[in-house]
């Protein structure tokens, strides 16, 4: 078999990384050569993609261009629309060396857009992996065509749900687990570098979050929750790592609540296996969020797990073994999940240990390869 992917947001993402993760444990179940969209000076995605996928990668600049200021405008969507119709003959032309058996990408607008242009032509089966809630921010033609091709892939039976929910065939749609190799340790040394870097004692408890700070993903309860512990914890710290829109926000609401010298923003970080080993306990109370990989690999370095229950993030929390789950925008809820944890630093210890051990036995990347592979037998004509 013969899969052909298709890679147009050309930033090393959530998608691009389950994608080659699959790829890469495929066992040689299937051939597979990926269309990544590329152009001169953004080719530190598809680098890491080749390093870890071991697919063969065309290199193909398809005219889109990433939006730095966020959201498009009218004229900026039709703009890359006409860029990529007018890219696709010549895609059409060169995949006369290499005749795929089905055509796979993810539900980002351009993707679904080339896939399902090439699996017409071709007459191939198209398969879309789901990677978020749908509705109508995946766009009409995203939506429409979760409903017409042979098969859904989702990151989560809530997804799945959900996607039955708007239309999608029960029978054409499977849940293919978001999955994350096991963190080798973080060294006392390193730790401790860490720690002193961001001014934190070794000795203070520390609760950590990372991730977009970007609406939806609980920045603001997480501090309130802080803030309602910070007297009976004087030595507790809150490490907040990742940047976005509602950066200046949370720093002004970590500023009114006098806790600027307890709640740390570090920004972006590529050292983030290294940071959560500096943490104690996890937060991410993320609202209706499909699979988080940041979970994933909070729990794969032995840390509980603070969440609402609520999600595709119920699937990888074991509530009161591997964290605690709290009802949704339950700021008090989650402020007595912290309190439960650091009042009791060996449960948390043991709750990480657990969470750890779940995923080196239910979410290993070599077991998703060869459900994906299965899946491909089982779900294609």
């Amino acid at each position: 078999m013969r899969l052909l992917g298709i890679k147009i947001n050309f930033d090393y993402n959530s998608e691009t990384r389950v994608f080659a993760t699959l790829l890469h444990h495929r066992r040689g179940r299937y051939d597979a050569s990926v269309i990544y969209n590329c152009w001169e000076g953004s080719s530190q995605g598809v680098e890491r993609f080749e390093d870890f996928a071991e697919a063969e990668t065309w290199r193909v600049d398809t005219g889109w261009r990433p939006n730095p200021e966020g959201k498009r405008s009218l004229v900026g969507k039709a703009v890359s629309t006409a860029r990529i119709h007018a890219s696709l003959p010549k895609l059409l032309k060169r995949l006369a060396e290499f005749d795929p058996d089905v055509i796979y990408s993810c539900q980002q607008k351009y993707d679904c857009l080339v896939a399902s242009y090439l699996a017409e032509k071709l007459k191939r089966p198209q398969i879309i992996h789901l990677h978020y809630v749908p509705g109508p921010w995946l766009g009409q033609q995203a939506m429409e065509q979760l409903k017409k091709v042979e098969h859904v892939v989702t990151v989560s039976d809530f997804i799945r749900h959900l996607a039955i929910r708007h239309g999608v065939h029960r029978d054409h749609v499977s849940t293919v687990r978001n999955v994350m190799p096991i963190s080798p340790p973080v060294a006392e040394a390193k730790r401790l570098e860490i720690r002193a870097a961001l001014e934190i004692p070794a000795d203070t408890m520390v609760i950590g979050n990372v991730g977009r700070l970007t609406a939806g993903k609980g920045h603001a309860d997480t501090i309130n929750a802080f803030a309602k512990i910070s007297k009976a914890f004087p030595d507790a710290h809150l490490v907040i790592v990742g940047g976005g829109d509602l950066e200046t926000s949370l720093q002004a609401q970590a500023a009114a609540l006098k806790l600027k010298e307890r709640i740390h923003f570090t920004g972006v970080r590529s050292d983030v296996p290294d940071l959560l080993g500096s943490f104690d306990i996890f937060i991410h109370p993320t609202r209706m969020d499909p699979a988080p990989l940041a979970v994933l690999e909070a729990c794969s370095s032995g840390l509980p797990v603070l969440a609402y229950e609520e999600g595709g993030v119920c699937e990888f929390i074991e509530n009161g073994r591997t964290g605690l789950l709290t009802p949704p925008e339950s700021v008090d809820g989650l402020a007595r999940s912290m309190v439960a944890l650091l009042k009791a630093p060996e449960q948390a210890k043991a709750m990480g240990q657990a969470s750890r051990e779940r995923v080196a036995t239910r979410f290993r990347p070599e077991d998703v390869g060869i459900e994906f592979a299965d899946l491909l037998e089982r779900a294609l004509p």
